[in-house]
């Protein structure tokens, strides 16, 4: 059985609540987003990553209110170097999506996170 296409145009995501919700808050915290598989990735601001994941957080509309998982990919020696990804779910609606931000390998990252939690007590700093 053949995969279907990823689909990367933006215009034809906006139906999905977590994209609509944030590009009505602010179109620029969007700068792209991946539907793969059944599973969404939207390309967020890395200075809006705070206010982006408490926004979709509290939202009664999808309220992503559990943070599963942060990870970072390291694309050496492409640039930008690094890719923070936020897993979240949304457990009363289950469903996840994942929040990433791009990095460039010479500035330095740091974010605390909204959750409450032991996770959210470190920050993360890009590995040197």
């Amino acid at each position: 059985m053949a995969l279907e296409p990823a689909i990367t145009d933006l215009e034809q995501l906006k139906g999905h609540p977590a994209i609509a919700k944030l590009v009505g808050w602010n179109s620029a915290a969007v700068e792209g987003a991946k539907f793969d598989r059944d599973e969404i990735s939207i390309y967020i601001d890395r200075s809006l990553i705070r206010e982006t994941c408490g926004l979709l957080r509290d939202d009664p509309d999808c309220p992503f209110n559990y943070l599963a998982d942060i990870t970072c990919v390291d694309w050496f020696p492409s640039e930008p170097r690094f890719e923070v990804v936020y897993h979240l779910l949304s457990i009363t609606k289950k469903e996840r999506i994942r929040l990433k931000v791009r990095l460039e390998g010479s500035s330095p990252a740091s974010s605390t996170s909204p959750w409450s939690g032991p996770s959210s007590t470190a920050s993360m700093r890009r590995a040197r």
